[in-house]
């Protein structure tokens, strides 16, 4: 499926999530997108999620994927759990996503924040120009999902992570690159 949210278009789960997409898709967004539980919820591989300057995406979680994806940010991507997370269907945070090649793409001018800003459980990259923030972590990777070993994470970084515990943090099964 395919959602596209234009400029000054609002998109709200009252009480669940903003978008979900079963299944592989694509969700374009300029203008606001809000759940109770995830912005935007994408439970199959080969999810895609774009948020352009001037959208905004925001929820306990702002995207969750629960199948191989990417998500590239040029806007605003808010949740009060994680912004991003990355983990298999029993372990959602922020973006989540449960295969080993995630990709989170946070460009010049993007804004990922919330407890931790962009988390991984089952490895992946995080390519950052722009600000990803955390109360905990900036970015954090713990490299297991459902507790099978997965592989390692790489974070480039060109803009700025923050944490009040790490910008970047590796989990102890993880071989990664900062």
């Amino acid at each position: 499926g395919y959602v596209s949210n234009h400029s000054g278009g609002t998109i709200t789960g009252s009480s669940g999530d903003g978008v979900a997409v079963a299944g592989a898709g694509a969700v374009d967004n300029y203008g606001l997108i809000r759940g109770t539980a995830a912005g935007v919820s994408l439970s199959g591989s080969g999810g895609f999620v774009d948020d352009f300057q001037g959208g905004t995406i925001t929820g306990s979680y702002g995207v969750t994927m629960q199948g191989v994806g990417t998500v590239i940010n040029y806007g605003t991507i808010q949740g009060t759990t994680a912004g991003v997370g990355a983990h298999a269907s029993s372990l959602v945070m922020g973006v989540s996503d449960g295969g080993v090649f995630n990709k989170v793409l946070n460009e010049r001018g993007g804004t990922i924040t919330g407890s931790y800003g962009v988390t991984m459980g089952g490895g992946g990259i995080v390519d950052n120009y722009g600000l990803i923030t955390g109360k905990t972590d900036g970015v954090a990777i713990l490299g297991y999902s459902s507790g099978s070993l997965r592989a390692g994470g790489t974070v480039i970084n060109s803009g700025t992570l923050a944490g009040l515990s790490a910008g970047v943090s590796l989990g102890a099964d993880v071989s990664g690159y900062v």
